[in-house]
Formats: C-alpha cells, sequence, structure tokens
C-alpha cells in the first residue's frame, strides 16, 4: 500500500486515510512512501518494537513469515522505560520472541536503548533508529485491543507516515 503522508488541515484534524485502511484488512500488508526505499536484494533487517501487548505474538508470526521469504534478520527492539508501567510483559514478550525466533530459524539480535526522544509513545524514536541503522522494515500491529486510544493511533499514523520513509509492516 502506498501512502502521501498527512497532508492539510482535513488530514491533521481526521488522520492518516492509510491507518483507516491497514486497520480494515484482515491480512498483513506493506506500507510504502512515494520516496521510500526498497532495496534491490530486498528485506534484509525487520526491526520488531517490544510491546507488552497480548498481541505481540501475532506479529512476530507475521515478521518470522517475511524473515524466511527473504532470509531477514529480526531486530527485537526495545526502548527503556517505555510504557514504564508494564516491563514485566516487556520482557516476557521478548523472552518469547527470542524463542519463537529459534524455533522458526530466523536470525534475530535485541537491541536496547535508552529513551532519548521525549514523546508520549515511541514512533519518533523507533524510527530514527531505523533511518540510523539502514532497517528495511519496521513492523507494527495495525490493529490490536487498544486501537481506540487516541495516543495509540497517532503512534501507529506517525510510524506509517515516518518522515524517514521507512516501509511499515502492518500486522492485523
Amino acid at each position: 500500500l502506498c501512502t502521501h503522508g498527512v497532508r492539510g488541515l482535513a488530514q491533521r484534524l481526521f488522520g492518516a486515510q492509510i491507518l483507516k485502511l491497514v486497520q480494515a484488512l484482515p491480512y498483513p500488508c506493506l506500507g510504502v512512501q512515494e520516496n521510500s526505499v526498497i532495496k534491490e536484494e530486498g528485506i534484509r533487517t525487520i526491526l520488531v518494537p517490544a510491546s507488552p501487548f497480548s498481541d505481540f505474538g501475532r506479529k512476530l508470526q507475521v515478521c518470522a513469515g517475511l524473515a524466511k521469504v527473504f532470509g531477514a534478520e529480526a531486530v527485537l527492539y526495545e526502548i527503556e522505560k517505555y510504557l514504564d508501567n508494564s516491563p514485566e510483559d516487556v520482557e516476557s514478550n521478548l523472552r518469547n520472541a527470542e524463542q519463537y525466533f529459534t524455533a522458526q530459524g530466523i536470525h534475530y539480535r535485541r537491541v536496547t536503548e535508552e529513551n532519548k526522544v521525549m514523546s508520549l509513545v515511541y514512533a519518533r524514536q523507533t524510527t530514527n533508529y531505523a533511518r540510523d541503522n539502514a532497517t528495511d522494515v519496521v513492523s507494527i500491529m495495525s490493529g490490536s485491543q487498544n486501537q481506540d486510544i487516541a495516543i495509540l493511533k497517532a503512534d501507529k499514523e506517525a510510524m506509517l507516515t515516518n518522515p524517514h520513509a521507512v516501509p511499515v509492516l502492518c500486522c492485523p
């Protein structure tokens, strides 16, 4: 799917149409911007941001499927003190990810960064990391049990329309 990003007053008030579309789709999709770069050799790295949410396992399945197709590496990415009220759930999900990727034969590594960007959620720092480390794709949960919380919707929209044009793997 392609997006031109957020433009104009109506877009700023009502959100990017791309978010509404990916939330409605029952299957994974890749969101790219008009200036996104897709390397000729395909996807080599998939950034898998950590989260405390119970649907994290679905994101692992989608990322593993894509990693197998391209022989890509999964990067389990954590921002310290992200959603500080649930560190046990984040750590549990990351341990499950390590076990799952190992069982699936997916090469992975784990990266933890301190919180460097003042933001309520993680989109800006995550996409900055992706840009700085030449990451090919960032994964998000496009629809989740918390999709009606405004700040989480805004964060997903910021990921999809990120200023670095990093493609975004949307996992239903």
